[in-house]
């Protein structure tokens, strides 16, 4: 099977939020990574995979069932802890419990229901008895299928449950955009405080899946933000969004009257 929904970074310097959203899954699963030997299923441009293995993963393994697009990431990048495998997110070409840690972003939608249990399955067997599996999906209530090349979206319950059948224990987090503010630090440091003001249906479920009790800190009270300033001051400079600011104040004050 092969997706053609795919981000190439190196194709894309706009900045966009969509760059953003995949971004940040990584930079969250990357905190868990370090001196582990980790599979990124369904890798695409490997982008991802890269992000992982200079994370710290004593070995970064990125698998997608497209040939050409492995070719492409050996050519360009494959060395020292990260390796590609051409194979089929179903039927994962890796040992039983091989993997410490297993990364699947924006995977499961592409299958039929069939598939997404073979696919937990897989994600199941090879991943280590202590290990950790990320996964994450659109949510269904909010995007409603119109993808073309998403087969299957799911609620949140439908998404508890697909992974409870294999993993006794799941939490699903919570992934969404908005408006941002910040202050950004000198230099390349990261912004370590993220306050959410506002709440609504979040765009994606992010899961965490473990064949033991998830103890890590960062899954509760904890999360990861990503400020892309390109995608920020595009949003902020749209001429819709610049009129709707200039037409505000004028409905407010006549609300008030």
């Amino acid at each position: 099977m092969s997706f053609a929904e795919r981000l190439i970074l190196e194709n894309n310097d706009s900045g966009d939020i969509i760059e953003n959203e995949h971004l940040v899954r990584y930079q969250f699963a990357s905190k868990f990574v370090n001196n582990k030997k980790v599979l990124d299923i369904a890798c695409g441009s490997g982008y991802g995979t890269k992000i992982l293995a200079t994370a710290g993963a004593s070995e970064a393994v990125g698998v997608d069932c497209d040939a050409e697009t492995i070719h492409r990431n050996r050519a360009l990048t494959c060395s020292g802890n990260l390796i590609y495998r051409e194979g089929e997110a179903i039927n994962i070409p890796a040992k039983d419990r091989e993997f410490d840690v297993v990364v699947s972003f924006e995977t499961i939608e592409h299958l039929s229901a069939t598939d997404q249990d073979k696919f937990v399955f897989e994600l199941a067997r090879v991943i280590s008895d202590d290990g950790l599996v990320f996964v994450s999906t659109p949510n269904l209530t909010v995007f409603g299928n119109k993808n073309p090349y998403h087969i299957k979206e799911l609620t949140r319950s439908e998404f508890q449950e697909i992974l409870k059948k294999y993993f006794p224990f799941a939490v699903i987090l919570e992934q969404g955009n908005g408006i941002v503010s910040f202050i950004r630090p000198t230099g390349d440091q990261e912004i370590k405080s993220v306050k959410i003001t506002s709440s609504s249906e979040p765009l994606y479920f992010v899961a965490v899946c473990s064949k033991r009790e998830i103890t890590e800190n960062g899954f509760k009270g904890e999360g990861v933000g990503s400020v892309s300033v390109k995608a920020y001051n595009r949003l902020k400079n749209n001429p819709i969004l610049r009129l709707s600011n200039k037409i505000y104040p004028l409905v407010k004050f006549f609300f008030k009257k």
